[in-house]
């Protein structure tokens, strides 16, 4: 008894075309990301300091949490005081493979005074993860970020 295999199915002709389109798309988007003026992270720690040092903040989005450890890279000098939501994360913030999962941030700000005469005064930033769609993580994450200045974060 001889097996024959079927024939392959030929691939469609528009999955070509489709494919490249979004390639040029996509590089299109870069392009125009890389043109686009990018923020002072120096100018956005001051203002961080000079408005946000004694009240808390919070934000709720599906940015990842990579996205926190550089949002002094990446500004949002728009935030008011107190509680805000945002519909996504700035188009430049790096994403991590939990953004989907990770919704929920708080950021407790808080002053640190000087450790020297010639070095400034920090800010701390107590950040708390949510992650309730993972039962089988902790509910809460912390880290700590201090700003020193003109240091990097």
């Amino acid at each position: 008894m001889t097996m024959t295999t079927p024939a392959p199915t030929p691939t469609p002709a528009w999955r070509l075309p489709v494919a490249l389109l979004i390639a040029a798309l996509g590089a299109a988007a870069g392009v125009v990301g890389w043109w686009l003026p990018r923020p002072d992270p120096a100018s956005y720690r001051a203002w961080l300091a000079s408005t946000l040092a004694e009240e808390p903040l919070t934000i709720l989005s599906g940015c990842s949490y990579a996205w926190l450890e550089t949002y002094a890279e990446h500004p949002l000098p728009f935030l008011p005081l107190g509680s805000v939501s945002l519909a996504a994360p700035p188009a430049r913030a790096p994403y991590h493979p939990l953004a989907a999962t990770i919704f929920r941030r708080q950021l407790a700000i808080e002053p640190v005074p000087p450790v020297a005469p010639s070095r400034p005064a920090a800010l701390r930033l107590r950040v708390t993860v949510d992650i309730p769609t993972e039962p089988a993580w902790p509910a809460v994450i912390a880290e700590t970020l201090v700003f020193r200045g003109d240091d990097q974060p």
